[in-house]
């Protein structure tokens, strides 16, 4: 599931306190769970869950593939299609971008 520390960004937010293990191995706890509309081309919504302690958003890959996307990374960038297939030759909906070992959406659609 996708997180923010962010709950202004939560739509219709409801209270939960789900224990998050993180890619180190400490946990921390959820606060709140909704959904939050991404910013791409369409309407794509994703389940989030409100982790105050976070840095900065995660995007969970498979939440969007799990919405009929797809998402292709490349050495610079990350290609997200609106298509129900395995192919990339669905309609461009969004470009992520690579700076370090992380990929971003930005959050204005394309």
């Amino acid at each position: 599931m996708s997180m923010t520390p962010n709950l202004e960004l939560v739509e219709n937010p409801k209270s939960d306190q789900t224990p998050v293990r993180l890619a180190d191995q400490s946990v921390v706890e959820a606060t709140h769970r909704g959904t939050v509309k991404l910013p791409l081309e369409g309407d794509t919504s994703v389940k989030m869950l409100v982790v105050p302690s976070l840095h900065e958003p995660l995007l969970s890959i498979a939440g969007l593939c799990d919405e009929g996307l797809t998402v292709v990374f490349t050495k610079t960038s990350c290609d997200i299609f609106n298509s129900e297939s395995a192919s990339i030759n669905g309609k461009l909906t969004g470009r992520g971008y690579r700076r370090g070992n992380l990929y971003y959406l930005p959050s204005e659609p394309l």
